[in-house]
């Protein structure tokens, strides 16, 4: 009988760790990490998950994923996983950012630990079905304390109709859940950040970084020159 891949690989891994006499962690270092930095990213979002049947199972199976979770990093992942135990009164709260191709989000817990951030597209057909549908899974899996929105209806707020009628259907899931809801203007959030009502897009992206530079440092787009497009980054998962 045929050996399938995954076996084969195993087979051959073992096989240098017999010739070289050396665990195959050492053998295969930077794979080794990549690895492990994939598991403890999974654990990590795994271990905020709040347990709908907290018991001795639950507590045993979040010990695990905060150990799997802590190996990524002392100063950044491990961070993060025990912060909820430290401090279980901090609020959890997601931010959604809807847009035309989808929504923006991000989970923090309290106000310096950012649990996750990412976008989901929508494809052709019912969008804003598609993207509530979306939110009804992000709050069923992170159960947050608070949702924060952009405030639609603020003025000088220029999103489309659809938009506005899609936050009314998020407004009216959350209010249905008991989901305490925080709406922001574009105004407002400029001037948190940057002090100034006026700032740009890339200035709060550049602040934002700073805030969470393990995280989102990374990702920060480039300034946009005056002869270029608008980088998908900055019109996907802002807020205008």
């Amino acid at each position: 009988m045929k050996s399938s891949p995954v076996n084969q690989n195993s087979v051959r891994a073992l096989a240098y760790e017999v010739i070289y006499q050396k665990p195959v962690r050492d053998l295969f270092v930077g794979l080794y990490r990549q690895i492990e930095q994939e598991v403890a990213e999974r654990a990590k979002i795994l271990t905020f998950r709040k347990d709908l049947n907290p018991g001795r199972r639950a507590a045993y199976r979040r010990e695990v994923l905060t150990g799997l979770a802590s190996r990524k990093s002392e100063q950044s992942i491990n961070k993060l996983t025990t912060m909820n135990h430290q401090h279980p009164e901090q609020s959890r709260l997601l931010t959604f950012a809807l847009t035309c191709r989808g929504l923006g989000y991000a989970v923090l817990e309290g106000e310096k630990s950012l649990v996750i951030s990412g976008h989901s597209s929508v494809r052709n057909g019912d969008k804003n079905k598609q993207c509530l549908t979306k939110v009804e899974k992000l709050v069923a899996f992170y159960r947050p304390d608070v949702l924060v929105l952009q405030d639609v209806r603020a003025k000088g707020s220029r999103r489309a109709l659809r938009i506005k009628r899609l936050q009314q259907k998020v407004i009216g899931l959350a209010s249905k859940q008991k989901l305490k809801v925080e709406l922001i203007s574009e105004a407002q959030l400029r001037t948190l950040l940057l002090d100034d009502p006026r700032g740009t897009k890339h200035e709060m992206a550049e602040m934002i970084a700073k805030l969470f530079p393990d995280e989102l440092a990374l990702l920060l787009p480039p300034k946009r020159r005056a002869c270029d497009g608008a980088d998908s980054r900055m019109r996907d998962k802002s807020f205008t």
